[in-house]
């Protein structure tokens, strides 16, 4: 047998004669044809270049495309930062913090000047640092409103506040930044601020599954007539302010694929809820 023969064209003789010579030799000439595997055919070789070009080249653009995307995604969540950091330090909060040390000054307060001057530095300080983070801990966070919600005690007395927190949520969880601050400073000024009576704002960290809950709820004015509030005097913070937190969130959840998200409901429209505010749900995932 003949076996492990290259490609090509092959004569084969075949000589058949009787073994006693009694009839002469006889010659048969057969033409052997042994064509090359298909793998090695110039067609499936230049099949298989195109295809490993082909995809090479894909494989190549959706690279380029993931890293502009990235790249395109980082710019947005700077910005919104940014934006997030402005909204929190804006002109208007900088001037009334200013504005109520130099009333306690003038009406002799100086112990609380002194004290509010101390808080103020301070968060202007926190801000700054959580502002080029990308992630904070959960007890940075907490510590952060901590700071916020004494400042705010000197300044505006007539309110009480909590902080719960979920003894199984890992304090050393991270979390994005300047989050929950302004939904904080919302409840205060557009919705305790306004609202006669007792003032109570509590605050609500727990986990659930792999997600960090922030809830905020105060018993103000509610969320709808603070939005009627808004549209009479055309004021524009508070919705910069949440519309920013909503434009932050969906970047997280397409760069980091989350799937974080913020609720914010009238205390009013809740089940066998009968007394106002407004109720805030924050999810993070850690």
């Amino acid at each position: 047998m003949l076996t492990n023969i290259s490609p090509g064209d092959y004569k084969l003789q075949i000589k058949a004669y009787a073994y006693d010579n009694k009839w002469p030799e006889q010659t048969t000439e057969l033409m052997i044809i042994i064509s090359q595997p298909f793998w090695r055919t110039w067609w499936f070789v230049s099949i298989l270049a195109t295809v490993i070009a082909g995809t090479a080249y894909a494989l190549y653009q959706r690279r380029i495309n993931q890293i502009k995307e990235k790249a395109n995604l980082d710019k947005q969540l700077t910005e919104f930062e940014m934006k997030a950091l402005h909204a929190q330090m804006n002109p208007h909060f900088v001037f009334n913090c200013l504005n109520s040390i130099k009333e306690m000054i003038l009406h002799d307060e100086k112990q609380n000047a002194s004290r509010y001057l101390s808080k103020f530095a301070q968060l202007i300080r926190t801000n700054l640092e959580e502002s080029r983070q990308g992630f904070i801990t959960v007890k940075q966070c907490i510590d952060h409103l901590q700071q916020y919600l004494e400042m705010e005690k000197i300044r505006f007395e007539k309110f009480d506040y909590s902080i719960e927190i979920q003894p199984e949520l890992p304090k050393d969880a991270h979390m994005a930044p300047m989050l929950v601050q302004p939904l904080v400073e919302n409840a205060i000024w557009h919705g305790l601020q306004k609202q006669a009576g007792e003032r109570n704002l509590q605050i609500r960290f727990y986990r659930s599954g792999l997600q960090l809950v922030c809830e905020i709820e105060d018993n103000g004015i509610g969320f709808l007539q603070s939005q009627r509030n808004k549209l009479a005097s055309h004021a524009t913070h508070h919705s910069l302010g949440i519309a920013n937190i909503h434009e932050r969130l969906t970047v997280l959840n397409e760069k980091y694929k989350m799937n974080c998200s913020l609720k914010i409901t009238d205390r009013s429209e809740l089940p066998g809820e009968k007394s106002s505010g407004t109720l805030a749900i924050l999810r993070l995932n850690i």
